[in-house]
């Protein structure tokens, strides 16, 4: 006997839904597996925030907790969360953090070119009389850090008793300078007062002939180093700022139980320049009058920091291990010797994935001209080749969206103008002869936006050609674990905990 009409319409309904409910789950899985390869991103997230996010939790992923960990708060030189405090005048700028893009790769490219100068064998030497005649008239400029300041900024004490200062951090320079009193020639504004040498009672100025004074010019080659029998430093950067002082001796904070007598510093007497409303710079390089070596007893020559979003959020800067390198989420790859030497951190990438699929670059491409990481430069550059190749398929990846303008260095833009949601290719930063270390770089440093929808780019760039210096900037850092192990002479990356 047939079946009655409405069985055979049941029967019916159930093999659409299964066949629909089939279809849907195989759409389902495939968009998983191609979210394995593209982040899915909200366009708004693409636009600097103006409000302040205090979110950071200051310690890493896994692991002991912050207690243990002598961390600094990191905020980005623009942030809103940065507030002016006792300012010792009204900067006559904009506040800082309203967004130029174009002026950031500007000061992003003079920063370039410095480095690619000063790892140069040609690098010239740069002399220039910093301060007053009448007063220091035989302190010149040394060729130093000749580039835009970094920037992130913590927070250092310094003296006896304590004064706070806010200070950029750069793993490109090896001295630590702050402002000083009297300003013999100029101090730019900062949030803070001045710091008074006067009103310490652990300052004290180092004098010429001294080993401490010979570590400050054996980089530098200028034997006119000394005004009197007092020290001297001078740093000219390459847009024109600069700072000029004295070297001195000094009780430097960075938590209330790590205290650091006898700190070598750069008292700066005479500054000007793009520093924001910073007090000054902390060295972070692998020169011997880097912080990091000037605390090598307490902190065994190690370090990490989580660079938060550009205006959104905060980071951290974390001194001592603190069990991090026993993550199992930290995966280290070697600093590479290089004949060229400190300040910087050499590393050996070797090559790129874009959307799960690992581009055909020759890894000697990046060891000709070699490859730093650095938290001063913003934008990641690369061989000429091989940011042509990244930006071939990253092109061909994201052929659903409208081409913008390029911008400056930025050669590869988008107009999201009406979009509420993007699907971009990951990218992924290959270290080790065997390709071993893969660094995953977060959804927020792929893409960097002018402060408006219609010219979103993609935040890499070329350099000139397949032998100049190349740079993993800080960009492409956000977000991230960054581990400085001098001791183990390696560079570890892992997931953030930072906004």
């Amino acid at each position: 006997m047939a079946p009655p009409v409405f069985f055979q319409s049941f029967c019916f309904l159930l093999l659409i839904t299964c066949v629909h409910h089939c279809v849907s789950h195989g759409e389902e899985v495939l968009l998983r597996k191609s979210n394995q390869h593209t982040h899915v991103m909200r366009v708004s997230s693409l636009l600097p925030p103006s409000d302040c996010s205090t979110s950071t939790k200051g310690q890493h992923s896994s692991g002991p907790g912050p207690k243990k960990s002598p961390s600094l708060q990191i905020l980005h030189k623009r942030s809103p969360c940065l507030r002016p405090q006792k300012a010792q005048t009204q900067p006559k700028t904009p506040h800082p953090h309203h967004f130029s893009l174009e002026q950031t790769l500007l000061q992003d490219q003079i920063r370039l070119n410095y480095l690619q100068n000063q790892l140069s064998p040609k690098s010239n030497n740069l002399q220039k009389q910093l301060l007053k005649k009448k007063t220091t008239s035989s302190l010149k400029s040394r060729p130093g850090v000749l580039y835009a300041i970094t920037s992130y900024v913590v927070q250092i004490g310094l003296g006896t008793p304590k004064s706070d200062f806010t200070v950029t951090f750069d793993t490109g320079s090896d001295l630590t300078w702050v402002q000083c009193e009297p300003c013999v020639g100029h101090c730019h504004p900062q949030n803070e007062t001045l710091f008074a040498p006067t009103h310490s009672t652990t300052y004290s100025n180092i004098t010429c002939l001294t080993s401490e004074c010979d570590q400050i010019f054996k980089a530098t080659g200028d034997p006119a180093r000394c005004y009197s029998s007092t020290c001297g430093y001078g740093i000219q950067y390459g847009d024109g700022s600069f700072s000029a002082g004295f070297l001195a001796s000094e009780t430097l904070t960075v938590t209330p139980t790590d205290i650091f007598p006898n700190f070598l510093f750069g008292c700066g007497q005479n500054n000007d320049g793009l520093f924001g409303t910073t007090a000054g710079l902390l060295g972070l390089g692998r020169g011997n009058l880097s912080f990091i070596n000037q605390s090598a007893k307490k902190y065994n020559r190690f370090f990490y920091y989580c660079l938060p979003i550009l205006s959104s959020s905060t980071g951290y800067l974390t001194f001592g291990d603190n069990g991090i390198s026993g993550d199992k989420n930290v995966k280290f790859t070697k600093m590479i010797p290089d004949p060229r030497g400190p300040p910087f951190y050499f590393l050996n990438l070797t090559g790129l994935s874009v959307g799960g699929h690992k581009l055909g670059i020759t890894p000697s491409v990046f060891s000709t001209g070699g490859v730093i990481i650095d938290s001063g430069t913003v934008i990641t550059r690369l061989p000429k080749s091989a940011y042509a190749a990244l930006r071939s398929e990253f092109r061909r990846l994201m052929s659903r969206y409208k081409l913008g303008n390029p911008l400056s260095v930025l050669d590869t833009c988008y107009d999201f103008s009406g979009q509420s949601e993007i699907s971009v290719p990951k990218i992924v930063l290959l270290f080790g002869e065997r390709f071993d270390v893969e660094v995953e770089v977060d959804s927020s440093g792929v893409l960097i936006s002018n402060g408006t929808l219609s010219q979103v780019c993609l935040a890499f760039a070329g350099t000139r050609d397949d032998g100049g210096l190349n740079v993993v900037g800080s960009w492409q850092q956000q977000k991230l674990n960054v581990v400085y192990d001098l001791g183990k002479q390696r560079v570890g990356f892992g997931p953030g905990v930072c906004g």
